[in-house]
């Protein structure tokens, strides 16, 4: 049986814009090693900010998203992440402040994996979480 695996890293897209933004959105998945080590996160309250595309998540469901970007984990390092007691599931909303991903941030969506070639992040911009504002779970 022939295997074939990538060594490389993802490339992350980075949009020209360094204003910190106020984003909503609902939580499509969480993304782990080989597809993106982010939160993606479909945008409600700024058209076209993201990327409307499909990919297939643990090789098992084709997830469909819009006006999508990709965020950082919350970890205690980000003001406000006090207020995420828990990880808010799939569908749950979340409001927060961010701004546009720079090469000294590329470390917090990188991974040492080992990854087949058929698998990578979805198509969406990066941005890195920089204040959580609101959160509610899913009803």
């Amino acid at each position: 049986m022939l295997a074939i695996v990538s060594f490389s890293g993802c490339k992350k897209t980075i949009v020209p814009h360094s204003d910190v933004l106020t984003v909503e959105g609902t939580i499509v998945a969480y993304l782990f090693a080989c597809q993106g080590n982010g939160i993606l996160i479909s945008v409600e309250n700024i058209p076209n900010l993201g990327r409307t595309d499909s990919f297939m998540y643990n090789n098992k469901w084709l997830i469909n998203y819009q006006n999508a970007i990709i965020v950082n984990h919350i970890n205690d390092s980000i003001e406000g992440s006090n207020l995420v007691t828990v990880q808010i599931p799939a569908g749950g909303k979340l409001k927060f402040e961010c701004r546009i991903i720079t090469e000294a941030d590329v470390y917090l969506f990188d991974h040492n994996e080992i990854c087949l070639m058929n698998m990578g992040p979805p198509d969406a911009p990066y941005y890195i979480i920089t204040k959580i504002l609101n959160y509610q779970k899913p009803e």
